[in-house]
């Protein structure tokens, strides 16, 4: 009798086992369910105090208290903040909820801030911060853009990933390196179900990364360059898709 229950565990762990190793691998059934109930349980990491500037702590405070309602959201680092997208989009009221400097486990910190403008879609680019500053490995920012991607989507939000952007070799010494980092990211970030990735470096880098018209310090963008992000990202903006 206690052999047939042995015979009958031992299999079922080891699909057990097998099915985990790849819900984590492949992001496939329940990797999403397993994350969503992870933040609602255990709260995130302390940000690092370094990062946490006066500015930072200041946008975080307004975006607490003042959040006119809106169709969409952007969120991400300087590259989102520094965008005008309310002129670029006028007919759509959004709300831009990006902050210089930002990380992603900044973005987890100010969630609530996110939530506020109950906006029907959020637009994320994430990940520069992460790697050039904090020197962040691949799969720990993947799964913290995951947890704000579940998060949102719990909240009934439709998520369009923008394309951790490269930076340019040419004007950034230590490029190499992070675009070895921004290109694992998004090629695990493409592959997350029911999330919209959208493929910004395929407009904006070559095999040098961001190309050199498109920036002057080798990380944010020309005005030419947001001109081509409004562009790419205008159908899913204004549309249903």
């Amino acid at each position: 009798m206690k052999l047939r229950l042995i015979l009958l565990v031992i299999p079922m762990l080891l699909i057990a086992f097998a099915w985990g190793v790849l819900t984590q691998r492949l992001n496939i059934f329940p990797y999403h369910q397993i994350s969503f109930l992870y933040s609602l349980f255990l709260p995130s990491s302390p940000v690092r105090e370094s990062f946490l500037s006066p500015q930072w702590k200041a946008r975080k405070e307004s975006f607490d208290n003042f959040h006119p309602q809106a169709d969409v959201v952007m969120i991400g680092d300087s590259l989102t903040d520094w965008a005008e997208w309310q002129d670029m989009f006028p007919a759509v009221k959004i709300a831009n909820r990006a902050i210089s400097g930002d990380t992603t486990e900044g973005v987890l910190e100010r969630m609530p801030g996110i939530y506020a403008v109950n906006a029907q879609k959020a637009f994320i680019m994430l990940g520069n911060n992460d790697f050039t500053v904090i020197n962040e490995e691949p799969d720990v920012v993947f799964g913290k853009y995951s947890r704000i991607i579940d998060l949102l989507r719990a909240h009934g939000v439709r998520v369009y990933v923008v394309s951790t952007l490269f930076c340019n070799i040419k004007k950034l010494e230590s490029c190499g390196a992070v675009n070895v980092k921004v290109n694992l990211l998004n090629a695990r970030l493409a592959k997350i179900p029911g999330v919209v990735f959208i493929d910004l470096n395929n407009q904006l880098s070559d095999s040098r990364g961001l190309k050199d018209k498109f920036t002057e310090d080798g990380i944010h963008l020309t005005a030419e360059a947001y001109q081509v992000w409004k562009d790419t990202i205008q159908p899913f903006v204004i549309g249903r898709r």
